[in-house]
């Protein structure tokens, strides 16, 4: 995708586009950052730009195996072959001094005394390397870096150019995809408004159809309408019920009753219910054994027995006998009645009995 710069920059302004950007000097957008593209193989052993392990601060083989057969920290002095009697004849502690009479720079071999001035005198160093892990501080001057290092005003990182071909990481599921509307396509399923459809050789009137053969849309004219149900080709069957309204059927609510309802023939023991009510004893006996309602309501209205108590003692049969009627005839009516009824009586025949309740 090509570069859109800002328009009209000021002095120093920055512009950023993914992982790159780009300072404006004034004349020129120049690059400030870079990151290039994954390399490592190219400094492998082998690579068209290797590194040596002393480049990157780290021991040769050599060096590692040599390091695998020293004596490790914490190692036993007994591990050591003839290391324990070698250190039985050397002095324990303090200074070592050079022997009575021997002057330091009679000493022949590389042995330095601590005094000597070059240990400690300002001098140019000698001729020597460093690793590229030593540098942690300055500025290198761009003709100590290698060939392979891009600088940044390398005109490489703003020329317009024809970018090498990548479409597959902008195809469906690459790293960069782009989808139909980037790059103003329709996605393969889509649809379209009728407004939108286009065909050169339709007339007024024609509808599109499509055509199998062709796998493509056609104009063609309809035909004219059908008036007649009998014109129609492939008709549905139809039973008798296409004839009837729908009240003459049951309803789907209906439908659903029907199906959870009780079928015919379809029984149940009485222990298969639930909510049984609790039955007396009288449930097992025939309704002969009570009376009727309508003798329930004529024992209602009896004379009760409680109602002849006060006529059954001493005392009530004594009043009896004092107010019988004595006329010869006898009493030959009783009467049941309440006080109130009693009292209103006009007159009080003299053959009845009055119990009053």
């Amino acid at each position: 995708m090509a570069l859109v710069f800002p328009t009209n920059p000021a002095v120093n302004q920055t512009h950023t586009d993914g992982t790159r950007s780009w300072k404006w000097t004034g004349a020129r957008w120049q690059s400030v950052q870079a990151t290039p593209l994954a390399h490592a193989s190219s400094h492998a052993i082998g690579g068209s730009d290797a590194l040596a392990p002393a480049d990157i601060g780290a021991a040769t083989t050599a060096q590692g195996a040599k390091a695998d057969s020293a004596l490790q920290s914490g190692a036993a002095i007994s591990t050591i072959s003839g290391l324990q009697t070698a250190l039985d004849g050397k002095q324990a502690s303090g200074s070592y001094a050079p022997a009575s009479g021997i002057s330091p720079t009679a000493i022949s071999g590389t042995a330095v005394v601590t005094n000597d001035p070059r240990l400690s005198d300002s001098r140019t160093p000698t001729s020597h390397t460093h690793a590229a892990g030593d540098i942690t501080s300055g500025t290198l001057a761009d003709a100590r870096l290698s060939a392979n290092v891009v600088l940044t005003t390398d005109a490489r990182l703003t020329n317009s150019r024809t970018p090498t071909s990548h479409k597959s990481t902008h195809s469906t599921g690459g790293a960069d995809a782009l989808t139909p509307s980037d790059i103003g396509a329709a996605a393969s399923i889509h649809t379209h408004p009728l407004s939108q459809l286009e065909q050169s050789s339709a007339t007024n009137g024609q509808v599109p159809v499509w055509n199998a053969t062709t796998s493509a849309w056609v104009p063609q004219t309809p035909t004219s309408g059908v008036t007649d149900y009998n014109d129609l080709t492939n008709k549905p069957t139809l039973g008798t019920a296409a004839s009837t309204d729908a009240t003459a059927y049951a309803t789907a609510a209906q439908g659903t009753k029907a199906d959870s309802a009780s079928q015919p023939g379809h029984t149940h023991s009485y222990n298969d219910l639930t909510n049984k009510p609790t039955l007396g004893t009288a449930a097992a006996t025939d309704a002969t054994a009570y009376a009727t309602a309508a003798q329930g309501t004529k024992a209602d209205s009896a004379l009760q027995a409680a109602a002849l108590t006060p006529y059954r003692t001493s005392a009530a049969q004594d009043t009896l006998d004092a107010n019988k009627v004595t006329n010869g005839g006898g009493a030959s009516t009783i009467s049941v009645m309440t006080q109130a009824a009693y009292t209103a009586l006009p007159v009080k025949d003299n053959n009845t009995i009055y119990i009053l309740t």
